[in-house]
């Protein structure tokens, strides 16, 4: 085993873990919170982390922008699913889900609503994260504030 790239997971460990995290979610986090709230920290924790999915932080970034412009909210909430639901391992996969995703800088820019929003984003492939920076509209993204 290589310490750099870690143990070697096979298949039929990620189907048994998959099927864990299942049981888990079900039993779980359909149960109350009282007796159960320390086994649903945990179930939620196997969820997050193997689940095979990118991590987006934070929801509420786009939650107060779709507030202020409401038109947003449906194309916003169809990024944040596709994000939350893939695991991209770089951008040329990132691509086939968003044709449009551009790379400025360390940031990666998506077009949102038909190009009438820009989402800036910072990935990092390598820990499935997504750390929302901005959400602004066109107008907003070509004063190039967001560059600072």
């Amino acid at each position: 085993m290589n310490a750099a790239v870690g143990p070697r997971v096979s298949k039929r460990n990620i189907l048994s873990i998959r099927a864990l995290i299942e049981y888990i979610s079900r039993w779980v986090l359909s149960a109350d919170q009282g007796y159960f709230a320390h086994q649903r920290e945990i179930a939620q924790y196997l969820i997050l982390r193997y689940n095979e999915s990118m991590h987006v932080i934070s929801r509420k970034a786009l939650q107060q922008f779709w507030a202020q412009h409401p038109d947003s909210e449906t194309p916003l909430v169809r990024w944040f699913k596709i994000m939350q639901q893939t695991d991209f391992q770089n951008l040329s996969e990132l691509r086939t889900a968003f044709p449009a995703a551009d790379k400025v800088g360390d940031w990666t820019v998506f077009n949102i609503g038909g190009n009438k929003y820009r989402l800036i984003a910072s990935i990092h492939f390598n820990r499935g994260k997504v750390y929302i920076r901005h959400v602004l509209t066109h107008q907003e993204y070509d004063k190039e504030g967001w560059k600072k």
